[in-house]
């Protein structure tokens, strides 16, 4: 048992790193093809420190072969789509709402300084695009599941064109602050520095994409063996520790972030993050498992949907958005933990 969650943490070190370097090297494209702090934070940043999550449940689906219900595979696929968009919506905001509240001498103020509109935007999204994703579950006719996948598909298809166009029309003031030097160009060839060029920045994201791949197949196949081990549904262990592993990056990113007072890329990184996990992740369970929720999914996409209510409302009825507000969203992650051990 020690050999197999030794395995898993060194896993999850792997793709964190791996995450980092992807992370890096799409930040460091948007700045170079001077693209908007939106389009960076809520699009490049975001859709790239969630390839992690997004790509287990994949690897998971295409592992199980049946995709039946009850497949130990399918199950942890299920359970790292749903988990994803809770965690994000949960933890992540407590951990952001926390690293405002730890720099506050030095930013003399509990507000966040984010772009309300654009989060707002973010927020819409990511409740309507859940929403659809749930509502797939009543339905179990194949065409009509398709049918779902490809409306979710759509509604990120939408938010990423006036997500792109509203952030290369807005300045990006010094982008390049924002962003850590290419990690690749600091090795060097036979002497030779490698430039921290276009054609490098895209070949940094092609290997790391590739790493995660490697990284995440082994990872799905040790959540297996854990939870046979424990005696623990693959679901439930999919839900708690494929999550809060995959979702580092954002939580890691957000954090220093928030504390070099970049709130817009902090907040803008978790909430990208949301919509993305909300279409493109349930887009494929739709369509390539039975779907078929229990009440511990359905029980995070409450907490997920309360969540995001609640800042939503915050936004439209005080006009801010304050640390307070996302410290209170740990109580929603441990709530959930709550009700696992209890029920």
């Amino acid at each position: 048992m020690f050999l197999v969650f030794g395995k898993i943490l060194l896993l999850l070190a792997a793709i964190l790193i791996v995450c980092l370097w992807f992370t890096n090297a799409v930040e460091n494209v948007g700045v170079r093809l001077k693209l908007g702090e939106q389009v960076v934070g809520s699009l490049l940043a975001a859709i790239g420190t969630a390839l992690p999550e997004t790509l287990l449940p994949i690897i998971a689906i295409f592992l199980a072969g049946t995709h039946a219900h009850g497949d130990p595979k399918t199950e942890i696929a299920i359970g790292s789509i749903i988990g994803a968009p809770f965690l994000l919506s949960t933890l992540a905001m407590f951990l952001l709402g926390l690293a405002v509240l730890v720099s506050y001498k030095k930013r003399q103020n509990l507000d966040l300084k984010v772009c309300h509109k654009h989060i707002t935007k973010d927020l819409t999204y990511f409740l309507i695009a859940l929403f659809v994703a749930v509502s797939a579950t009543l339905f179990h006719q194949v065409q009509v599941k398709v049918g779902f996948a490809i409306v979710l598909v759509g509604i990120y298809a939408t938010y990423f064109i006036t997500t792109l166009k509203e952030g290369t029309d807005a300045e990006f003031e010094d982008a390049e602050d924002d962003v850590d030097k290419l990690y690749i160009s600091s090795f060097s060839v036979a002497g030779y520095s490698l430039p921290s060029n276009l054609f490098w920045m895209c070949f940094q994201v092609f290997l790391s994409l590739a790493g995660i791949i490697v990284f995440a197949h082994e990872f799905i196949l040790e959540i297996e063996k854990a939870s046979h081990l424990m005696n623990v549904s693959p679901l439930i262990l999919s839900l708690i520790i494929a999550p809060i592993a995959t979702e580092l990056p954002e939580k890691v990113n957000s954090w220093f972030w928030a504390s070099s007072g970049k709130d817009g890329l902090a907040l803008g990184n978790i909430t990208g993050a949301m919509v993305f996990q909300s279409a493109i992740p349930c887009a494929v369970g739709v369509s390539l498992t039975p779907w078929n929720l229990d009440s511990h999914t359905i029980f995070c996409v409450i907490l997920s949907i309360l969540s995001a209510g609640i800042l939503l409302f915050s936004l439209k009825v005080f006009k801010k958005v304050h640390a307070a507000t996302l410290t209170f969203m740990g109580f929603l992650y441990l709530l959930y933990l709550v009700a696992i051990i209890l029920f």
